[in-house]
């Protein structure tokens, strides 16, 4: 009983004063495309992490180097592979929950709670793309991690297992996700507090998913009374602004991968 009444508080958001939460629809939903904002960009990276490791061997990049293509291709290749797991999950919990708010609106009795199809569909696009992001690179960390080969140097900050690869997609995640509890304690110093907080937000894909499927995330009841943001004046950004930071990533990943194909 005690742990019933601590899920219906937490997760399915009952109270004394406001009564029941959403409905359960729209609480699976909130908590499936949130949670993959929080999980999906690390294991994306460690999924690009061993698709490097599996690419970095000199041989291989040979060659591809004789090829018409050259490493360009490998390049190409290797970002395919790694970004098909996270686009897999991203794809069947797109589909299968646009199907479902097609159903609700449809022959639902009432106006639907549940977000139309088109928010869904977008913010499923922003977890794929921040997820791609987080692939790409630990990817081209992964390739950068090997020794090269006439020298035998190596950058050894880099990660070199999967679980370093992990490791830091978390630590990048946490600073990013956390970014507005960070800024929280320097805004009554800032003369202008809320560039600083709409910066922390357009980085942040946790409240950037939130806000495309109609939740502020900052001001929920769970997360209001953690950091002193929700007391200043912000919006959030708009999603193809945040999209755009992460695509710029993408490519700034892929450049970086194909430097590393290409030196000796």
């Amino acid at each position: 009983m005690v742990l019933a009444a601590l899920l219906q508080w937490i997760w399915a958001g009952w109270s004394v004063y406001t009564g029941p939460g959403p409905s359960l629809a729209v609480r699976w939903l909130l908590t499936g495309a949130v949670g993959a904002a929080f999980v999906l960009p690390w294991t994306a990276a460690i999924a690009g992490a061993a698709v490097g490791r599996r690419i970095a061997d000199s041989r291989l990049r040979d060659q591809f180097r004789v090829t018409r293509r050259g490493t360009g291709h490998l390049a190409l290749v290797a970002g395919r592979w790694a970004l098909a797991p996270p686009l897999l999950a991203v794809g069947v919990s797109g589909v299968g929950w646009m199907l479902v708010s097609l159903a609700a609106h449809r022959w639902g009795s009432g106006r639907s709670e549940l977000a139309g199809p088109g928010a869904i569909g977008a913010a499923h696009a922003l977890v794929l793309i921040v997820a791609a992001a987080f692939a790409i690179w630990g990817l081209a960390l992964a390739v950068g991690s090997k020794p090269k080969r006439r020298s035998g140097a190596s950058n050894s900050w880099l990660p070199r297992t999967l679980v370093q690869s992990g490791a830091w997609a978390v630590a990048v995640l946490a600073v990013v996700i956390a970014g507005p509890a960070l800024v929280g304690p320097v805004l009554p110093h800032l003369s202008r507090p809320e560039r600083a907080l709409d910066a922390a937000l357009l980085v942040n894909p946790v409240t950037a998913v939130g806000a495309a499927l109609g939740m502020d995330v900052l001001r929920s009841p769970r997360v209001y009374g953690l950091t002193r943001a929700p007391e200043y004046w912000y919006t959030y950004p708009s999603l193809t602004a945040t999209a755009g930071i992460y695509l710029a990533a993408v490519a700034l990943g892929m450049a970086h991968l194909r430097r590393q194909l290409e030196r000796e």
